[in-house]
């Protein structure tokens, strides 16, 4: 089969790139790579033993496809060890070097992503390339270098790059006008404090990398990581709501939509839709909305990403058709609202903001229906404050 790319000179950043050797649709599998050095951290960092025990384990003909690769400029005394640092991608508690996707430059606003093999829901020793939007014949294949880039400013960034990689970043995240760039700067910080929050932890304290630099960076307070700490309050089901939402707007806005956006609106639909249960007689015409349009958006993302037909778009498919089997979502689904607001408006509600959901009755016909009424929001905070959404009563119809 026809290789997805190739590897040329990449004339916009130096040195040699990974580019696209025909049309790369979103979801694809561009590369799947196996580690060749796979290190446990046993301590904070590993050691120059370590790696050469690891190295020497190698067939030749993978001794120098490791020898080969770019070395970077940190100080370390042995030019493996600053191969391998180069090189490397973390998971937890091991590094691994895989040695194609090592060659993929980076991009803050990348068009592929580094992600996990799996195999029988356990991770391998593998990793697969994963294209994450199309990406054009001749275009080249990039990555994001550090998952944490996500919540930090231009200059967080261009520092970190410049002080461990050796280059400084020009993708269009880092060479935006002034004004955007202030824009794109607080979207940023504002996902470092949602996305850490959402994680169950206090936001990352990263003001220290605005000063970073090629000789701090090799400090140990620098190397073993910044530190985080569990939430002091745990969030609430509304709070939960409503940063997932925002970060998963602020993501898109950043254009970094990925999965973890998707399962982020589906996560904030989840959550609401526990909120919308504790008044399951009253239907609020806004929240069926946003869990709607937040599912289609989830259901969406997988779909470009995964593909329409992957496993992963056809669970949350799966999973947002029997949540619209629950009383309330099948009831919007089928609900005229426009029928309603002009009955509604002819009666002097005014606006319908939710419905009252009653008895189930037979109509004319003699089919089994539901009796509605009408709420504008303020009858509908009286009723939820009168705790009528949790017990069904008789209400009258519209």
């Amino acid at each position: 089969m026809e290789s997805w790319y190739e590897v040329k000179p990449s004339l916009e950043r130096g040195g040699l790139g990974v580019f696209a050797s025909r049309t790369i649709l979103p979801g694809t599998v561009i590369m799947h790579d196996p580690a060749v050095m796979k290190l446990e951290l046993k301590n904070v960092q590993f050691t120059d033993e370590e790696v050469r025990d690891s190295f020497n384990l190698l067939s030749d003909t993978d001794k120098i496809r490791v020898l080969k690769l770019h070395e970077g400029h940190r100080p370390f005394i042995t030019r493996l060890m600053r191969i391998y640092k180069a090189n490397s991608f973390g998971a937890k508690g091991f590094t691994m070097l895989q040695v194609d996707i090592s060659g993929v430059n980076h991009s803050c606003v990348p068009n592929a992503d580094r992600q996990d093999d799996m195999e029988n829901d356990e991770k391998t020793d593998a990793a697969n390339l994963v294209a994450i939007r199309t990406i054009a014949k001749g275009e080249e294949i990039l990555i994001c270098y550090n998952s944490n880039f996500e919540g930090m400013t231009v200059t967080q960034r261009i520092n970190i790059l410049d002080s461990y990689y050796g280059f400084r970043c020009s993708c269009p995240a880092c060479a935006l006008p002034l004004k955007e760039r202030i824009l794109s700067d607080t979207r940023r910080q504002l996902i470092n404090v949602l996305s850490s929050k959402c994680s169950g932890f206090e936001p990352l304290g990263l003001s220290q990398l605005d000063h970073l630099n090629r000789q701090t960076a090799e400090n140990p307070s620098m190397t073993i990581g910044l530190p985080q700490f569990p939430l002091r309050v745990a969030l609430s089901t509304a709070e939960k709501t409503a940063f997932k939402a925002l970060l998963a707007e602020l993501m898109q806005a950043e254009r970094l939509t990925n999965v973890t956006t998707a399962n982020l609106y589906r996560e904030a639909a989840y959550h609401l839709m526990q909120q919308m249960s504790e008044n399951r007689y009253i239907l609020v015409i806004p929240s069926a909305c946003y869990v709607t349009a937040w599912m289609e958006k989830a259901v969406k993302i997988f779909s470009d990403i995964t593909g329409a037909h992957s496993k992963q778009t056809k669970a949350i498919k799966a999973q947002w058709s029997n949540w619209q089997r629950g009383e309330q979502l099948d009831l919007y689904k089928y609900l005229k609202l426009d029928y309603l607001q002009a009955l509604s408006r002819g009666k002097g509600v005014g606006e319908v903001f939710a419905v009252h959901i009653g008895e189930t009755v037979l109509n004319a016909e003699g089919l089994i229906g539901l009796k509605i009424e009408a709420l504008s929001e303020q009858m509908c905070k009286t009723r939820l404050r009168e705790g009528k959404g949790k017990v069904r009563g008789s209400i009258r119809s519209p």
